[in-house]
């Protein structure tokens, strides 16, 4: 029994979530630098793998689940990238970050600016992932 264009796009843009991922936190521990421009490239590639499952012409529930995932991929390598970050630059940090330490980590960078940057960033990437890219004109 094939699978559904939804199940299809499903299963290829969490793959893309989880490659974009892997790439985005090497990236950040190669460089101990935080690189959330990178969720703009993770979000267009969510985007792409989600339309090349489902065609063209997706439909909104593609969309809303190419967001979804993005949403997911996006906040994921951010708390990673954070608590890189934490571990490299505070020698009495172990562990991980807890989700209420993520939080005020995250809306502290807003005070430096950075976040602004780094939002903006976030937002693109959904963007990127909801916006179906143009299909090829038949």
């Amino acid at each position: 029994m094939p699978l559904s264009p939804l199940w299809r796009a499903f299963g290829s843009g969490s793959l893309a979530a989880a490659i974009g991922l892997i790439m985005w936190y090497g990236l950040v521990q190669f460089t101990d630098a935080q690189l959330n421009f990178v969720a703009a490239g993770v979000g267009w590639a969510i985007g792409l793998a989600v339309e090349k499952a489902v065609g063209p012409h997706g439909s909104w529930q593609a969309k809303a689940m190419s967001g979804g995932l993005a949403f997911v991929a996006i906040m994921t390598g951010s708390y990673l990238t954070l608590n890189h970050l934490w571990l490299i630059n505070v020698p009495t940090f172990q562990g991980w970050l807890g989700p209420d330490q993520f939080v005020i980590l995250y809306k502290a960078q807003f005070h430096g600016g950075r976040g602004v940057i780094d939002l903006m960033s976030a937002l693109l990437g959904l963007y990127e992932a909801v916006v179906t890219p143009p299909g090829n004109p038949r």
